[in-house]
């Protein structure tokens, strides 16, 4: 990406398109996000893909998750970022990744706030991989976009 702030109406600068739009958080159901698989015709050939490969960096939600763990990151430019290891009502195992979140006060949330609790969530499809492992994880950005069930 390329912007010139001498040249500001070159037409290979990065550009605003449009505004006022939202990201659509398809709900999706934990065993679809875990063993979901889409077939398709590809000229006379008729394939099948995993839904998550498919689905990596699309908007979802996902709803009634337990948090059993949490991992929080200690160091560098994450530091204070978690990853809830989570249980669906239905028994997938699905983990979301969250970036560094803050309260109203502006204080980084701690695992107290998810530990044991059932939260719905809005985040990206994501990829982690780590040591030849690929972790399919829900990336949320914003504690806003987690409810937390009373």
């Amino acid at each position: 990406l390329t912007y010139s702030l001498m040249n500001p109406d070159n037409p290979d600068n990065l550009a605003l398109i449009s505004e006022g739009h939202a990201p659509a958080y398809t709900p999706i159901l934990p065993d679809t996000f875990v063993n979901g698989k889409v077939t398709a015709t590809i000229g006379d050939e008729v394939m099948t893909f995993d839904y998550f490969d498919l689905a990596v960096c699309t908007s979802l939600e996902m709803k009634e998750l337990t948090v059993n763990s949490i991992y929080t990151t200690k160091s560098g430019d994450d530091k204070g970022a978690m990853t809830l290891s989570c249980t669906a009502s239905t028994g997938e195992k699905i983990s979301v990744r969250t970036a560094v979140l803050y309260d109203a006060d502006n204080n980084v949330i701690t695992e107290e706030f998810f530990a044991g609790k059932t939260i719905d969530v809005k985040g990206l499809a994501d990829l982690y991989t780590y040591d030849g492992a690929r972790d399919r994880q829900i990336k949320v950005f914003s504690v806003n976009d987690i409810f937390v069930h009373p």
